[in-house]
């Protein structure tokens, strides 16, 4: 028997609302005297995942299944939330019990890839995306995944290669328009133009989706000093590089200049959250992604300026500022490109990332280049830096502790020529990743190849807590930055660990983020300006490691005084570049009222 469909939408009504509490109660209630309606069952396991009771969720979801043992998305919801809810082994087994039943069905094999994904087991969620291609033929949204899977196990060329097939297969598709954009951020000598009009078209056709809404026509108070309310729209405070990069702005700026508000959109919270919710004016945890529900949240508080931080990333909510929700939209921190969306105004970067004249031609924003440095690096709390140790170990260790998604055949070829240069040195790798067994192979694989031998190699994966992780910094006598896409936390974790960063230059933001770093921790001098000269450097650095035997403090305490750790001066800069955009729009609004006021 199905609930009366009017009381059922009406209750739907109040969860869209935001009335979740009411929502709940009426379908609890229409539960009771149905219960075999599933869709009862799938609303309380929707509304129960938003609100972050997890336990209930699952409940609820598995009951959906029960009455619907044939319905994907029903499977689908399931796994769903075992994700949500972080129990990562759990999905993997749920999903892997569910697949031989839902193999043809696209949703279902990409989340089951999603959840192997998530425990590391990158080559077994290629082969499900693979097979789900071989059985029921291409798909567009199964082969975009599929790259950005290449992608993340540090095979950049295979990744762009099935990208461009599928593109070729399914012309204009928005995720493959994504994912191969985001791919060339990581391929050696990629055409700028041509990623640069690959995020314009997704922003093309993803906002022609919608309704244009003029940021003119919002009524927020057009006062240019008035407190600004300010919104933040992020998945990563929690344990994640991105955090680390905020705080600064949470901790110093000015509440009595700027209110800010945090829409938190990840499922789960950590103890980095918990020190990080305090920090903000407002918060909100949204716990999901969902366009919809996020921008419902951000336009009903009335915000003046909305960042978001992690543009086309996977957990991002960059697609909530579609259509516009508040009048001044902005991306910054946690992506490394242009968001190709018109409605995104602005895009905090600096003068060294993106120079002026060449950059501002590969952005659909306005760069916004709050120098010296467009980041601010919390400092964690870290174990001392001890001496290099290569007085221990009686070799030189080179090493990187960048995501294999950066790692390039060129970057290896030119580790190996440092390795020559440097008799009897190693290098030492370490990424979650590297785990993986196949991926340590194809690892050792490609070492292999570019000429580096497996005696000289140390393939390791991720630590059990960020004060494991730094230790392990210890290790090396000198960090080799990766190129054309550079690293941003593991160079500010060298450096606080005592470490040399060698980096090379490049042309595009990706490739020029070691530029402004290492030039705000006042260490311009590793900063390599031609492959020849980051060898040169490398050896050099390798040389300074075997002259001294005095624990590294000396460059920890430089790194920790520089521009690149001041918290304070950061903010302040940040504040100001908030109150411009906010003042661009002010004089924009009274302008526009004026003309309207005319006879």
């Amino acid at each position: 028997m199905h609930a009366a469909t009017k009381e059922y939408e009406s209750a739907i009504d109040r969860l869209r609302g935001g009335k979740r509490e009411e929502g709940i109660e009426l379908l609890l209630a229409l539960q009771r005297r149905y219960p075999q309606d599933a869709r009862l069952s799938d609303g309380l396991a929707r509304a129960y995942t938003e609100a972050g009771e997890f336990d209930r969720a699952l409940y609820a979801a598995e009951r959906t299944l029960e009455l619907r043992p044939s319905d994907a998305s029903a499977a689908v919801f399931v796994v769903h939330v075992l994700i949500c809810a972080g129990r990562s082994a759990d999905a993997v087994k749920r999903s892997t019990a569910l697949l031989p039943v839902f193999s043809r069905d696209t949703n279902f094999v990409l989340f089951a890839a999603t959840a192997l994904q998530n425990v590391g087991r990158r080559e077994e969620a290629e082969a499900v995306l693979k097979e789900f291609v071989r059985a029921v033929g291409p798909d567009p949204f199964v082969l975009s995944a599929l790259g950005l899977n290449l992608l993340h196990q540090g095979r950049a060329t295979e990744a762009e290669r099935e990208l461009r097939r599928s593109l070729a297969q399914f012309p204009g598709h928005l995720n493959t328009l994504v994912a191969l954009a985001t791919t060339l951020n990581y391929v050696d000598g990629a055409d700028r133009a041509e990623v640069f009009n690959l995020y314009r078209e997704f922003g093309r056709r993803y906002e022609a989706n919608f309704p244009v809404i003029d940021p003119l026509s919002y009524e927020n108070a057009p006062d240019p000093e008035r407190i600004i309310r300010v919104g933040l729209m992020t998945s990563d405070l929690r344990e994640h590089p991105v955090a680390r990069f905020v705080e600064p702005i949470l901790q110093h700026h000015d509440r009595s200049r700027v209110h800010i508000a945090v829409y938190y959109t990840y499922p789960v919270e950590d103890r980095y959250t918990a020190s990080l919710r305090p920090l903000a004016d407002e918060w909100r945890s949204v716990r999901t992604t969902r366009a919809e529900v996020v921008s419902r949240e951000v336009y009903k508080d009335r915000i003046d300026v909305l960042f978001e931080l992690g543009g086309l990333t996977g957990n991002a909510t960059l697609t909530a500022m579609v259509p516009q929700v508040a009048p001044v939209q902005v991306s910054a921190i946690g992506y490394a490109n242009t968001t190709g969306l018109r409605t995104v105004g602005y895009r905090i970067v600096d003068s060294r990332t993106d120079r002026p004249g060449e950059a501002d031609a590969f952005a659909t924003e306005q760069l916004v280049r709050l120098d010296p440095c467009f980041l601010c690096f919390q400092p964690l709390e870290a174990p001392a830096p001890e001496p290099s140790p290569v007085h221990g170990t009686g070799r030189v260790t080179f090493g990187s502790f960048n995501n294999i998604i950066k790692y390039t055949d060129e970057v290896f070829a030119i580790w190996a020529r440092i390795l020559e240069r440097v008799p009897d040195s190693r290098l030492l790798l370490k990424n979650g990743s590297l785990a993986a067994p196949r991926t340590r192979e194809r690892i050792l694989e490609r070492l292999g190849r570019a000429g580096i031998t497996q005696e000289r190699i140390e393939l390791m994966g991720s630590q059990t807590s960020v004060a494991h992780h730094l230790s392990r910094y210890n290790l090396l006598d000198v960090a080799l930055d990766s190129f054309p896409y550079n690293g941003t936390t593991t160079t500010c974790e060298a450096l606080l660990m005592g470490v040399p960063v060698i980096a090379l230059e490049g042309a595009p933001h990706a490739a020029r983020v070691g530029v402004s770093l290492l030039h705000a921790a006042g260490v311009p001098e590793f900063l390599a300006s031609s492959r020849e000269d980051y060898i040169e450097k490398a050896v050099a650095a390798a040389t300074s490691a075997q002259e001294s035997t005095q624990p590294r403090t000396e460059l920890r305490q430089k790194f920790l005084a520089s521009a690149l750790c001041d918290g304070p001066a950061y903010a302040a800069r940040w504040q100001e570049a908030v109150r411009s955009m906010w003042r661009t729009w002010c004089e924009r609004k009274r302008n526009q009222s004026s003309l309207s006021a005319r006879p």
